[in-house]
């Protein structure tokens, strides 16, 4: 008699884009306890049983189809991840199709990783076609949701809900009375935060009207953090605030989610290609359009230019190949071969040829004159495939955990490298084509020797799947990204992690080089793209605006212009030069104490830990001139007016330096531990400040001490003059500020008004108003002629260090903990 075959509590359905979110809900079903008393029948195991995933419990070598209906038909129930990519497979479908037919009682559990049920853009919709409708034919059918996973889910919230119960019942009473108020307190935030988002929202787009970029980004930000559901209109508005700015060209729009987009070998040109099945040709100086390519061929899945930018071949979902004349705009060749969707194309560097890659799991070498085509693959998925910088071989990265080197010219398997325990999604050859990287599922990255098939390196630093791979151009630097939202650098040679790029809110899916290696640029599902100082990982700007995940990446070769297309239908050119720093300058120190411009913006100071003054020309950004000022860190520099002199604070005292570097006086040395130093609007003054709570005030020329301003009680965080240097006002950590006549030293009034320590004061520049920033987390800004409170600067979680009018005094910046 033959022995019954275990049966499975659900068949678990998706499309193979979607295998991560398949791996964690196998994982956690079979992990899952239910809570006691959950389960109608106390003796049975509180286990949810056995569940089968195809790519799990497959055995190697078996007949695919078999298994699978087997599988189905000893299933209880199907779960089906719910995708565009799901709605779209033939697999998925076909699963659900056979579950229907084998099993009449089961429940068919809907499960939504990505896009909308019944969505109104056809690229967005999730539901497989089989489950929109009932079987058999027409009408509606009933989907049953995954209440009964939340069920077990808030019975076990609920065991730990009852013991806390039994805590609060002697506050019952107070609980209803508190409640009540609650309510009434969250629906009045919430009519309020409603209000305040739609308040940003209207403003943003006023502001992008009146050509008041700066503003309109700053709505959007806010909204972005108030509003987080409504995240992707906003990023849209900064998109076209950052257009409007010139740190973008104009967006180059379809009418659905675009899949693809290249840039031309040249940096002339781009062609998109959407799910609208257009594909169109725009020019990089302007991106206005120059030509629709294609119409009405099918979603576009994948593009790829010729090496001289002459051609360029478009896949199609259906798995058509169109290769195009761009300059002529006419069709070349119509390959047809693949059964799926073409996932990627590469040119040969003849121009002859082209390497693709179908989701049918197969390679196709073809021959553009002729359309015939040699075809590599063995029915295993392959995630990616690269050709070698030489061209003999292809390297394609498989679910089964390997990479197969294939023979290019002979169409035969050269070489298959083991070493990773899950799916190999990327592959990326060295320049010189002697070393092979390779990343997945494992979260591990190998660096391969190609000669001798060998082991180099394996790089493990990252917690969840890689998704991409490069060298650098030198071949010296590997460059990883990651579903753990970051992306690494690491050492070619030796294996070390050299850094790691953080940043991203969501899976790095993209990271690239720039051709000369001094730049990495990454992107991903939170929709922006970030640039990197590849020397050392800093980062050098983030390209926000798109309202959808990014899809394809790109760079021109002199790394001035990035391209990045989205699921919003939308591409954008960034110009990198505006966007970011314009220099980065190494003070060669621990830390960095302070910077400061010249009046006349054409000199920037630094101060750093170990004593030390820096000057940089702001034209050229070279260091112009560097001195030793103090005997231990600086805590400021500041330039006169007229950029003649420099006054340095340190713990050791006060100086005052000519521009060359020579010291020309000191004020208060070993008198007192100094906190503050500044010069007067004439720079014939100089004013310090220090634990002892004394003010002094200092000739300037021959170091004379003028007048010494007594009253506060504990040490003088900061000073300033006001604008005509006939009074100061002065910060301390006793909770006041005081304002003196520096001529006469006399106290003329006492600012309190702060719970603790004041460390930051200043003048606005018509005299009229101070302010003052705390360590209670506020800010004040005073009246000077009434001696009164103006105005409470609140919204800071921590103490404020400091606080600075804009030039023309209509705006505060406050620098805080927090």
């Amino acid at each position: 008699m033959a022995e019954a075959k275990e049966r499975y509590s659900a068949f678990i359905s998706y499309s193979w884009t979607d295998k991560i979110w398949g791996e964690r809900l196998h994982r956690w079903l079979e992990g899952y306890r239910a809570p006691k008393g959950a389960l109608a029948d106390p003796a049975r195991s509180r286990r949810l049983g056995k569940f089968f995933r195809d790519d799990e419990d497959m055995p190697a070598g078996g007949d695919i189809g078999v298994i699978v209906r087997d599988a189905i038909q000893r299933s209880d129930n199907l779960i089906v991840l719910c995708s565009p990519s799901a709605a779209n497979s033939q697999w998925v479908r076909a699963e659900i199709e056979e579950f229907r037919r084998s099993n009449t009682s089961g429940h068919i559990f809907a499960v939504i990783v990505d896009g909308a049920p019944n969505a109104t853009d056809p690229s967005q919709e999730c539901f497989p076609e089989p489950l929109r409708r009932a079987y058999g034919g027409g009408g509606a059918m009933p989907i049953e949701p995954v209440g009964d996973f939340d069920d077990l889910w808030q019975r076990d919230r609920r065991r730990a809900e009852a013991r806390q119960r039994t805590r609060l019942a002697t506050l019952s009473a107070l609980s209803v009375t508190f409640a009540g108020l609650l309510v009434l307190a969250v629906v009045n935030a919430h009519n309020a935060h409603l209000a305040l988002s739609r308040f940003f929202a209207e403003r943003t787009w006023q502001k992008l009207d009146s050509d008041e970029t700066l503003l309109a980004s700053r709505y959007a930000l806010a909204g972005s953090q108030l509003a987080p559901q409504n995240e992707a209109l906003y990023w849209a508005a900064l998109g076209a605030a950052m257009q409007a700015s010139g740190e973008s060209a104009p967006a180059m729009g379809h009418d659905d989610s675009i899949a693809s987009a290249a840039i031309s070998p040249d940096g002339a040109y781009v062609i998109t290609g959407g799910r609208d099945a257009v594909a169109r040709l725009w020019r990089v100086a302007d991106a206005s359009p120059r030509a629709t390519l294609l119409a009405g061929i099918g979603a576009v899945s994948a593009i790829a230019w010729a090496p001289r930018g002459s051609h360029a071949a478009i896949g199609t979902e259906s798995g058509v190949l169109m290769v195009q004349d761009v300059q002529r705009n006419r069709t070349v060749a119509t390959l047809r071969g693949h059964q799926g969707a073409i996932a990627a194309a590469t040119f040969f560097d003849d121009g002859r040829r082209l390497l693709t890659l179908g989701d049918d799991h197969t390679i196709r070498i073809w021959t553009i004159d002729t359309g015939a085509s040699v075809v590599l693959g063995d029915g295993e998925r392959i995630w990616s495939v690269r050709l070698s910088p030489n061209e003999r071989l292809a390297a394609a990265a498989r679910e089964d955990g390997s990479v197969i080197l294939y023979d290019v010219e002979r169409g035969s398997i050269a070489a298959r490298l083991t070493g990773h325990a899950a799916d190999v999604y990327a592959v990326a050859f060295s320049p010189s084509g002697a070393q092979l990287v390779t990343a997945g599922a494992d979260a591990t990255a190998i660096v391969w020797d190609v000669a001798t098939r060998r082991r180099i390196l394996t790089l493990k630093a990252h917690a969840l799947e890689i998704f991409d791979v490069a060298f650098s151009p030198d071949g010296r630097r590997v460059l990883t990204a990651s579903v753990d939202q970051t992306a690494k650098l690491w050492d070619a040679r030796s294996g070390a992690a050299l850094a790691t790029l953080s940043g991203h809110t969501s899976h790095v899916t993209h990271a690239i080089f720039s051709t000369d290696g001094k730049k990495i640029v990454t992107a991903g599902q939170d929709g922006s793209a970030r640039v990197w100082d590849a020397s050392d990982g800093a980062p050098l700007a983030v390209l926000r605006g798109h309202a959808g995940a990014i899809t394809s990446l790109g760079m021109t070769s002199d790394g001035e212009t990035i391209l990045t297309a989205s699921r919003d239908g939308r591409a954008r050119l960034w110009n990198v030069r505006r966007s970011g720093l314009a220099a980065r300058l190494s003070a060669q120190s621990r830390s960095v104490h302070s910077v400061e411009f010249a009046r006349d913006g054409a000199s920037l100071l630094a101060t750093d830990d170990a004593g030390r003054v820096r000057v940089w020309d702001t034209r050229n950004w070279t260091q112009r001139m560097q001195f030793r000022a103090h005997d231990d860190e600086v805590y400021s520099a500041v330039p006169s007016s007229d950029g003649r002199v420099i006054l340095t604070v340190g713990a050791d005292g006060a100086r005052l330096w000519d521009d060359e570097g020579r010291q020309l006086q000191v004020f208060g040395e070993n008198r007192d531990r100094m906190m503050t130093a500044t010069l007067s609007p004439d720079s014939t003054r100089v004013m310090t400040g220090g634990e002892s709570g004394e003010t002094r005030i200092w000739n300037a020329m021959n170091g004379a001490l003028l007048t010494t301003l007594k009253g506060h009680t504990d040490s003088v965080r900061s000073a300033s003059f006001s604008p005509d240097g006939r009074f100061a006002v002065t910060a301390s950590e006793d909770t006041t500020a005081r304002i003196w006549d520096v001529r006469t030293g006399a106290l003329v009034a006492t600012l309190a008004e702060h719970r603790l320590g004041v460390g930051g004061v200043a003048y606005s520049p018509g005299g009229a108003s101070i302010v003052t920033s705390s360590d209670d987390a506020s800010a004040i800004l005073w009246d000077v002629a009434r001696r009164q409170v103006r105005v409470k600067l609140l919204g800071h979680r921590g103490g404020i260090y400091s606080a600075v009018f804009s030039p023309d005094g209509r705006r505060i910046a406050t620098a805080s903990e927090d």
